[in-house]
């Protein structure tokens, strides 16, 4: 609660002393118009006030505005140098303590002087004079999370012990409460790579924000931090998932080797985005025992897992029944399934169910299915293929030609 305080107070004072000079110029602007002005007690005879009792009231209003955009013009002015002074010193000062810090942190790790003696003084007592400010500790959370994601191995412990020693616990609860989304991004990213505890209430917060990058980082920390491989946390996630999220979810799960997971919980989830998440990983895990329990998905209303539900069908199909189950969808299923049956057709040894579907499909479908049937004819039935040489339908002959050219043209 004490960082929160302090962050918000660092936030809305600069506003509060703006608004208080905004406040005062249109009090003394204002006071113009009187003959007398009282200033602590005193009476000040007004000079301008032989012109200003003449002057209409929104003359007032015009000097105010005028004051303010004038004044307006100056800050911006010294702000754009500052801002691009400050970018400049400190792009200069991270490059410096990267280098500086990478060196140290890589020496910690793999010297044999320090992995005999433990973590001696020497790194820490070195780093603990330097890090004394926001942009030098923000330099070295930087390393440690690029160290960490470069090294393939849990470096977690390390870190932790050379955070302890460092002091750096409290900065961590301050950037995570920060104002700022970066600090906000960059907190997480350290406590996802130092499984650090105690923080979930506010990262699940975060993992329902708006912001697409803060929930991405907050995601990815959550499933990070979770004790087994289950991905409960998941089931616990009340907030939406969009595609981007779930592309990250599936690249987490698969960076960080979670190999216990629960599919059944997820795929039996209420949320058509975890069943989404659960048919993903069932097939890049290549989990076929899980096949059955995926046709009736297909009955949900939701586009986005229809989508995910038959690539995860097609992906697994290769029996008589599956080919049976497909053919009896196709003509209830828009262009862009009917497109991914016949594309899936490829994976099942070809007989004349096959070969008389595709007629079918060639004879009755739109031209792009036309072109992607006779695919498969090119493929597996050159005769079949040639019988539609010439054909009296314009379509066919268009979708035939366009076939030939682009193979054999």
């Amino acid at each position: 609660m004490k960082y929160v305080i302090i962050n918000n107070l660092r936030y809305y004072l600069p506003r509060i002393i703006i608004l208080l000079i905004c406040l005062f110029l249109f009090y003394f602007v204002y006071h113009l118009s009187f003959y007398h002005i009282h200033i602590g007690g005193n009476n000040i005879y007004n000079h301008l006030y032989p012109f200003e009792s003449k002057t209409e009231w929104w003359f007032y209003v015009l000097v105010y505005i005028i004051i303010i955009s004038v004044l307006s013009v100056f800050v911006l002015l010294l702000l754009s140098f500052y801002f691009d002074y400050k970018g400049s010193r400190s792009g200069a000062i991270n490059r410096k303590y990267e280098l500086i810090f990478s060196e140290k942190i890589i020496g910690y790790i793999y010297s044999d002087r320090l992995k005999e003696s433990g973590l001696t003084k020497e790194p820490g007592s070195f780093l603990k004079k330097k890090l004394r400010n926001k942009l030098v500790i923000v330099s070295f959370f930087s390393v440690i999370i690029r160290i960490q994601e470069i090294i393939d191995e849990d470096l977690s412990d390390k870190f932790k012990l050379l955070f302890g020693q460092l002091g750096l616990e409290k900065k961590i609860k301050w950037f995570l409460q920060s104002r700022k989304m970066s600090e906000k991004i960059i907190a997480l990213q350290i406590i996802s790579c130092l499984k650090i505890k105690g923080y979930r209430k506010i990262i699940v917060e975060y993992a329902g924000s708006r912001n697409y990058v803060l929930r991405t980082v907050a995601m990815s920390t959550l499933i990070r931090l979770s004790k087994t491989d289950h991905l409960n946390v998941m089931l616990e996630h009340e907030h939406y998932i969009s595609k981007m999220d779930i592309n990250v979810i599936i690249n987490e799960v698969e960076k960080n080797r979670k190999a216990d997971i629960e599919y059944l919980s997820l795929i039996r989830s209420k949320s058509p985005r975890i069943i989404a998440i659960g048919l993903l990983l069932i097939q890049v895990r290549n989990k076929a025992e899980y096949k059955e329990m995926i046709r009736p998905l297909l009955e949900i209303n939701d586009a986005f897992l229809h989508e995910v539900a038959w690539e995860a069908f097609a992906f697994f199909a290769g029996t008589d029944e599956d080919l049976k189950f497909m053919i009896e969808r196709f003509d209830s299923e828009t262009f862009n399934y009917k497109k991914l049956i016949l594309k899936s057709l490829t994976s099942f040894k070809q007989n004349t169910e096959i070969s008389d579907f595709v007629d079918r499909v060639i004879k009755n479908e739109s031209i792009l299915l036309k072109i992607e049937a006779l695919t498969i004819l090119f493929a597996n039935n050159v005769e079949r293929f040639l019988s539609y040489k010439g054909s009296d339908d314009r379509n066919i002959a268009a979708a035939y030609n366009e076939l030939v050219d682009l193979n054999l043209g």
